[in-house]
């Protein structure tokens, strides 16, 4: 998970306006405090999304989002990138933020580098810290039924193999 304090302690500030203040700002990307608002905006750049879901977490239940935002598409994006503003005092003591997102099913291109799958939790590429709990377990979390499938897919198309990193 990722944690907006640590990305606020470095980041430069957003801006601060009656738009970006309802909407979010798109710059900059990831978590930013906004000190003069008591709030963080949060920005996440995304070509191909149709939807996005900013998931809260506090640190007592890394399971269950205590609160979750739907990014409105016409409020909450500028151009490729999603962005929202949420106050602290709304924040329920969450900790911790990851996203959901949801786009366009696979066309088949071999060169098609994107899969959307709204059931799994992302992390924020522009995260300056994250946090794995006790326990974390990355093969239980990329699940193998996930793999099977992206590899029968991939002979389909006769891709071949590739490598894991």
């Amino acid at each position: 998970m990722s944690t907006p304090a640590s990305r606020a302690a470095r980041a430069p500030e957003a801006i601060v306006s009656p738009w970006a203040t309802r909407e979010g700002s798109p710059t900059p990307l990831g978590a930013t405090w906004i000190a003069a608002e008591q709030a963080y905006n949060f920005a996440l750049c995304s070509k191909y999304a149709t939807r996005v879901t900013l998931l809260l977490y506090q640190p007592g239940d890394l399971v269950n989002p205590v609160r979750t935002y739907d990014f409105h598409y016409l409020e909450n994006k500028t151009g490729r990138v999603w962005h929202l503003r949420i106050p602290k005092a709304q924040m329920q003591g969450a900790k911790y933020y990851a996203y959901s997102i949801d786009g366009p099913p696979p066309s088949g291109d071999r060169f098609e580098r994107h899969a959307f799958n709204p059931q799994k939790i992302l992390l924020d590429p522009y995260a300056r810290s994250i946090f794995f709990p006790p326990g974390f377990n990355r093969a239980a979390a990329l699940g193998t039924a996930g793999w099977a499938q992206a590899a029968a897919d991939r002979r389909a198309r006769g891709a071949g193999a590739r490598g894991a990193a």
